[in-house]
């Protein structure tokens, strides 16, 4: 019985990072963080030359669709696309971003530092419409009432159509662990607020009066080191009339 005891609590001890990290996977406009913000981390920034992830997210304000995917090099940096379907053909347009996580260089740390830049695209009543963002994004890790946890914040700057040259764009993340005894890090409580949308011109991020997002993501294979499934269900833009839901997935895989 103390043999079987002792092999428990080593088991216990090398399955402890399994589930104490936060997820990093696309947010519904496509780079990796929070919901509608990203974060100072990239996708699968612990080991691994190439990395692929894709998601779909449906987003009930607007009847939004949000499909991306995003390539991640080298551990640190990120590129990719999304596609914003939003109901009325003239409403539809699409994203491009890159994120570049230059501290720590190599490999996982309490601490995060990215730049990015995000490009924003809307056809409007045959008007083109367009938005650039550059920002910078810091994470931090640590523990909320003992769970892991992870907190960012984001300072950038948005030019073009629909911009106003002295607006700064700011956002706060917050993702930990919901009841790590019960769940095993398998359940996380992701929550964000910005005064800037995951896409400039979704109908379901009017940052008129701020954004406030909340839900769950359900790692279904956390515990696999090249594939991952993630399910996301969450509340957008909840503190102003035009509030919803959204439900979305993401499958990744590392090469």
């Amino acid at each position: 019985m103390r043999k079987v005891t002792i092999w428990l609590a080593v088991l216990g001890i090398e399955m402890l990072p399994l589930y104490a990290t936060a997820f990093k996977i696309p947010n519904v406009g496509g780079p990796t963080g929070y919901w509608g913000i990203p974060s100072g981390r990239t996708s699968w920034e612990e080991a691994g030359n190439v990395a692929l992830d894709a998601g779909f997210h449906y987003l009930s304000e607007g009847q939004g669709m949000a499909p991306k995917v995003n390539l991640t090099l080298f551990n640190r940096w990120e590129l990719g696309g999304m596609y914003l379907g939003q109901e009325g053909a003239v409403d539809n347009g699409y994203g491009l971003h890159t994120k570049f996580r230059f501290l720590p260089w190599s490999g996982r740390g309490d601490s995060a530092l990215a730049i990015g830049y995000r490009y924003n695209a809307l056809s409007e009543n045959n008007i083109s419409l367009s938005t650039h963002q550059l920002y910078l994004a810091a994470t931090y890790s640590g523990n909320f009432f003992g769970a892991r946890s992870d907190t960012s914040m984001v300072f950038g700057k948005s030019f073009g159509d629909a911009t106003r040259d002295g607006d700064i764009d700011f956002g706060m993340g917050f993702d930990t662990e919901l009841f790590p005894s019960i769940f095993q890090g398998y359940v996380h409580w992701i929550s964000d607020f910005s005064n800037f949308g995951f896409h400039h011109y979704a109908r379901a991020a009017n940052p008129g009066r701020g954004i406030f997002n909340t839900g769950l993501r359900l790692s279904v294979l956390k515990a696999l080191s090249h594939l991952s499934w993630d399910i996301d269900v969450l509340g957008t833009d909840l503190l102003d009339d035009s509030r919803g839901f959204g439900i979305g997935t993401t499958l990744g895989i590392r090469f």
